[in-house]
């Protein structure tokens, strides 16, 4: 009975693992935006940012876990709310950078380069739809074991966070290693134009059903 229960653990651990990091690596809104925050603001700026889409997903999944997160799935108006809010949120930020390069906004000092806060990061995971499809996932990942509520959240949450910082930390330290290119005014300028090309493409991907979280 032990042997069964250490291999229920170590496949939940190598099943989670792996989703965690596929979704957490690939390229999303939440990495777009880190990105950007990294480039604009630096690495240590953006720690919050990162621990607010970590324990925002982590609040996700522990919902998911206990049963609220697929009483919300199944109400196709509020997931279709819910995707039009952060479609427009990400619109809007992409709308931001463009409307921050005017002569104006510069010249008044207004900058765009404020990164989230941990709690505006964390809230922002509440009306992901993405990222609730991706805790039901890891959630029912944890649960088909049925190794009990304690050692399944434990493992949830535990292997997630090891395996999503790390992933969050590389986009944010990527935007933070261009930085120094970005000090040309012509560098920037691309940079913000393709930041804000991805933000609107990802927003209408998610609109249609489509796109990474």
């Amino acid at each position: 009975m032990f042997e069964q229960s250490s291999d229920a653990v170590l496949s939940t651990v190598v099943a989670l693992g792996t989703f965690s990091f596929a979704t957490s690596i690939t390229p999303g809104p939440n990495n777009f935006m880190l990105l950007s925050s990294g480039a604009r603001s630096g690495f240590r700026a953006t720690v919050p940012h990162m621990l607010g889409v970590s324990s925002g997903m982590a609040g996700l999944m522990t919902l998911s876990y206990f049963g609220v997160g697929t009483l919300a799935a199944d109400q196709p108006g509020l997931n279709r709310v819910m995707t039009w809010l952060c479609a427009l949120y990400m619109a809007w930020l992409a709308i931001k950078l463009l409307r921050d390069r005017t002569p104006q906004r510069q010249a008044s000092g207004a900058s765009a380069a404020r990164p989230m806060t941990l709690v505006q990061a964390a809230t922002f995971q509440l009306m992901n739809p993405k990222g609730w499809a991706m805790a039901l996932t890891a959630a029912a990942t944890a649960l088909a074991p049925n190794l009990g509520w304690a050692l399944g959240i434990t493992l949830l949450l535990g292997v997630f966070t090891i395996v999503n910082l790390p992933c969050l930390a590389v986009w944010t330290l990527w935007g933070a290693l261009i930085r120094r290119f970005l000090e040309k005014p012509h560098m920037k300028l691309a940079f913000d134009v393709v930041m804000a090309i991805l933000l609107l493409t990802t927003a209408a991907a998610m609109v249609w059903g489509i796109g990474p979280v």
